[in-house]
């Protein structure tokens, strides 16, 4: 895991994460599969991918 990444993750925790790829500058596809390859938890990953924005931007 890239260690800013696992900096953030240990500093803030999973709740306090969102994901986020600055398309068009950012490939996609690198992004993601870095998202899925990180060594997290399936339910941090669930919280950091979706869960946490769809609980604070009410979706």
């Amino acid at each position: 895991m890239e260690s800013a990444t696992l900096c953030a993750l240990l500093a803030l925790g999973s709740d306090h994460i969102l994901f986020a790829a600055d398309y068009p500058f950012e490939d996609l596809r690198t992004a993601i599969a870095f998202l899925r390859s990180a060594p997290i938890s399936e339910g941090d990953r669930a919280k950091i991918a979706h869960g946490n924005a769809e609980r604070l931007l009410h979706l």
